[in-house]
């Protein structure tokens, strides 16, 4: 779990994309998206709830990853962002853990130990796997 500041919000009909600061970090941001089923936001709404601004704590994943490659070895641990506002990421990490064919833990680097689901039953990944992945960062907040 991350103590986050939300830096700008984007929103549509349900879905949110977040910039985020993780406090105690350098203080760079990422964008991670979520779903709001509660509050309906209608087209193209820069903020909702008054949440710009908000400290909060969050936990994140990546879903819907559909392309992965295992390596020999990572220089580094990391989440690239390439594309402008949005939750898509390139993911460089090592698995902690498998939890089914569809699931693993994977150490992230900054985020950490966190959860990803794939979109297909994977093959040949095992603890301590190293993997390159393509997916988009999730983050739930704590109430």
């Amino acid at each position: 779990m991350h103590y986050v500041r939300v830096e700008k919000i984007k929103a549509d009909i349900y879905e949110r994309w977040y910039e985020l600061s993780i406090k105690g970090d350098d203080e760079s941001s990422i964008w991670a998206y979520s779903v709001d089923t509660e509050e309906y936001a209608g087209e193209h709404i820069e903020t909702v709830s008054g949440m710009v601004g908000k400290e909060l704590y969050a936990d994140f994943s990546v879903e819907w990853v559909n392309n992965y490659q295992i390596v020999g070895v990572l220089d580094v641990l990391g989440i690239e962002q390439t594309i402008q506002e949005s939750s898509h990421v390139v993911v460089e990490g090592i698995v902690k853990k498998v939890i089914d064919e569809y699931t693993i833990l994977c150490n992230v680097g900054k985020l950490g130990v966190i959860r990803v689901d794939f979109e297909e039953k994977i093959k040949e990944i095992q603890i301590d796997s190293c993997i390159i992945f393509t997916g988009n960062l999730r983050v739930e907040f704590q109430k």
